[in-house]
């Protein structure tokens, strides 16, 4: 009687204000996000890159010089599972990995260049596949849609330590 559907046991401990239908629709829209990217990933085949291997060089191009655990935990993988990624795209020539000189048993990845160049052709492909849909939108309804992604980059910045975010080239 009178209680809205998010009164309950499901929004016990949330702060106050907490708008459950808005994390819903942002988590739903991220997750459509990353369907675009793997559906034009496999649709051109770009590079013959997968997801996890598209995320991986995301990874390292915005936080060059993790660990392999780092690089795992980062994007909530196993060690196995990572170390098989990263074998892979070193096997390719796009990752690299170095000893670190202030510790010999530490082993940073990065980018190779060949795998800069390739991501930043992959970054192109999806973006032009998000503006292509995007193109639909009047004027207003896009302006609408970069203030509201200003407000989400805010409000997850504030929260997460990364200062860059992926298809952006300063």
């Amino acid at each position: 009687m009178g209680t809205k559907p998010d009164d309950g046991p499901a929004t016990a401990g949330l702060p106050a204000g907490a708008s459950l239908d808005v994390a819903r629709a942002v988590m739903q829209t991220s997750f459509m996000g990353m369907e675009m990217a793997r559906t034009t990933l496999r649709r051109h085949g770009h590079g013959g890159l997968s997801v996890p291997q598209f995320r991986l060089l995301i990874t390292l191009r915005e936080l060059p010089g993790l660990s392999l655990a780092q690089a795992a935990e980062h994007m909530n993988l196993s060690r196995p599972a990572a170390s098989r990624l990263a074998d892979g795209l070193v096997g390719r020539g796009l990752v690299t990995r170095e000893t670190t000189a202030d510790d010999r048993r530490r082993v940073a990845l990065g980018l190779s260049d060949e795998g800069r160049q390739l991501l930043h052709g992959v970054d192109d492909m999806v973006v032009a596949a998000v503006a292509d849909m995007l193109g639909g939108l009047s004027v207003d309804e896009q302006a609408i849609v970069t203030a509201s992604m200003d407000v989400l980059r805010r409000v997850f910045a504030a929260r997460l330590d990364v200062d860059t975010v992926p298809f952006g080239r300063a």
